[in-house]
């Protein structure tokens, strides 16, 4: 099918008027907005396996986002968990997946060409309660960074999450991953 037409037809508007018209004929800028986001998610999922409850169940800090190349992914880290084994679950998540099922950094680059860096953000939760008078109180809540790690593209290419994933544990695994990784950074170290 020939599309020039179409092509020479949009050449004669303006940007502004080509984002009123999609607007128009595709719906609002908040459900494209929406229906990115929830395609961010999905694919968070798929290639980190980083989420496993809906989006509805999970916690307001954990978010997905995308601006300039760069996908950002914070995740509650759970207090259960001991802060020890942040650096190597943090690196592996990022380089391999959590789950079983994931594809890995690599994977999730070939399927977003346009990314270029990946970033893993583990945050704890932490809860204020506060008296305003009458009786009544105001929570506040202050997400503290527990640890970030970054992953290029250039340096996803050079691994393989095969080997990553039988590599990637024991006691030498969170110096592994700070070879690796870009960048690896744990409050308090």
């Amino acid at each position: 099918m020939n599309h020039w037409p179409l092509k020479h037809f949009l050449r004669g508007f303006s940007r502004g008027v080509l984002v009123v018209l999609m607007v128009f004929f595709f719906g609002s800028p908040a459900a494209a907005n929406k229906k990115t986001q929830e395609r961010l998610e999905e694919l968070v999922h798929q290639y980190l396996g980083l989420y496993v409850v809906p989006p509805s169940r999970r916690d307001d800090s954990e978010t997905v986002s995308y601006a300039q190349g760069r996908l950002t992914v914070t995740y509650r880290w759970p207090k259960k968990n001991k802060v020890r084994g942040l650096a190597c679950a943090g690196g592996r998540w990022l380089a391999v997946g959590r789950l079983g099922s994931a594809q890995g950094a690599r994977a999730l680059f070939a399927a977003l060409p346009r990314l270029n860096f990946l970033e893993l953000r583990l945050i704890d939760v932490r809860t204020e309660v506060k008296p305003i008078g009458d009786g009544k109180y105001r929570q506040e809540r202050h997400n503290i960074e527990l640890a970030r790690f970054e992953l290029s593209k250039e340096r996803a290419r050079r691994l393989d999450p095969k080997v990553l994933a039988k590599t990637l544990s024991g006691q030498r695994c969170a110096r592994f991953v700070k070879n690796l990784l870009d960048e690896v950074r744990i409050r308090g170290q």
